[in-house]
């Protein structure tokens, strides 16, 4: 059974001017989670939670090196290293000439600690010939290796990859296509892209200035290309890649209850290939959002509108995240006209409104992530002029634990655990 969704807002951070660019995670491997924020006008924030013994909000202003006064910064973001550190990257436009540059800050491998403050000192600068747009991460396949791909007015994705004494570089157009064959002779600005990589395949979509979505399917292998595409009437504002099923480790402590023979008859993750449970979810600018469902075997040739997701301006973001406990995953969409709104898909090829809420600013990004260190992720919201934290209701979310620990620890041979974790009753 699915927790009702009851979100209640932890704490509010204002700040300045933002855009849709202007929101990153940074996901740390003890749990310590935080935020990077950045403005328009240079200011670049962190915003975190810390237990002083109670639960308290932090804001910490990081003055990064090398962003001159007069920058307007357009996109920024950060990843962790496959050993240890952080890079954290940041694109801007100098007003005074125009010109536009990407600065990555880092730190030695070596260092067990993200002290942001000392990787703000450490800079690479690069001067850009391009406007650039969308700043985000990726995985080279087999490589191990994550890089930048910076997206530009001159409908080319560019990347940034660190060689083996940690600086970063700009990598070849050729040798761009070479490791994304998906890349290659792009015809519009792309806005926003997302990928999944299942088996020897990797599905990336992209969505264009032009008001196109493209879906590509890459032979890992082969590097042969499948596109299929889609004309919206407005630019494409967002992408997201996601499955209906929430894909989550059997935990280890449900393991040692079950027993290892039982344990083996229960599958520790959803297949990726169960019921072709893969889709797209996309918005444009003037549009509804459409979710094209079943991709690896309908492509975009099945489409859905997200019930009145027309009528709160221009949606902004989207993401899809298990926002009531129930292993399924929600749609959850920000809207200029100040809404958000989440989705529940329902029988017969629906979804339906569970939850939505006004704010007071034009919401710019949506994202999930646990700062609290309760095991639960909180809903980050990006407005126009701040940041609001939204918690679940403790004790809904306590009931709901209380029973699913009853359901594991009634488990016998005549019943199966996971049949009493559906019929739950958070009533009882």
């Amino acid at each position: 059974m699915a927790l009702p969704v009851h979100l209640e807002e932890l704490h509010y951070y204002g700040l300045q001017q933002n855009n849709i660019y202007s929101l990153t995670k940074i996901e740390h491997p003890d749990g310590k989670n935080k935020l990077l924020v950045s403005s328009l006008s240079k200011k670049i924030s962190c915003l975190s939670f810390k237990h002083d013994p109670k639960l308290e909000a932090k804001t910490d202003d990081i003055q990064f090196h090398y962003v001159p006064h007069d920058a307007e910064i357009v996109s920024i973001d950060a990843y962790s290293r496959r050993h240890c550190g952080l890079v954290v990257g940041i694109t801007f436009i100098k007003r005074d000439t125009n010109s536009c540059f990407l600065n990555v800050y880092s730190e030695g491998e070596n260092s067990e600690e993200w002290d942001l403050t000392r990787i703000a000192q450490s800079c690479q600068h690069f001067e850009l010939k391009f406007i650039p747009y969308r700043l985000y991460h990726g995985k080279l396949e087999g490589k191990d290796e994550t890089v930048f791909l910076l997206s530009g007015n001159d409908k080319n994705m560019h990347m940034f990859r660190e060689n083996s004494e940690n600086f970063f570089q700009q990598t070849p157009p050729a040798q761009v296509t070479e490791f994304f064959p998906e890349f290659q002779n792009l015809h519009s600005v792309p806005l926003w892209w997302d990928s999944e990589v299942q088996n020897n395949r990797r599905l990336t979509v992209i969505g264009f200035q032009d008001a196109t979505i493209s879906l590509l399917i890459v032979n890992i292998t082969t590097k042969e290309v499948q596109k299929f595409e889609r004309s919206h009437e407005s630019p494409i504002t967002c992408v997201r890649i996601f499955q209906t099923s929430k894909l989550v480790k059997c935990p280890q402590f449900v393991k040692e209850v079950l027993g290892e023979d039982e344990y083996d008859e229960v599958n520790p993750f959803c297949s990726q290939e169960q019921n072709d449970d893969l889709h797209i979810v996309a918005s444009s600018a003037l549009q509804g959002v459409v979710v094209y469902r079943n991709i690896l075997s309908k492509h975009l040739d099945n489409a859905l509108t997200l019930p009145e997701s027309d009528k709160y301006d221009c949606i902004l973001s989207l993401l899809a995240t298990d926002i009531d406990f129930d292993g399924e995953n929600e749609i959850i969409i920000g809207t200029y006209g100040h809404q958000v709104i989440i989705y529940k898909y329902v029988d017969n090829e629906k979804y339906q409104v569970i939850w939505q809420r006004s704010f007071a600013d034009p919401v710019l990004g949506v994202q999930a992530l646990d700062l609290t260190f309760d095991g639960m992720s909180e809903l980050v919201v990006l407005t126009l002029k701040g940041v609001s934290v939204m918690q679940h209701e403790l004790s809904s979310v306590t009931k709901l634990v209380v029973n699913r620990l009853k359901a594991l620890f009634q488990y016998n041979e005549d019943k199966d655990a996971f049949e009493e974790l559906q019929e739950e009753n958070l009533e009882r």
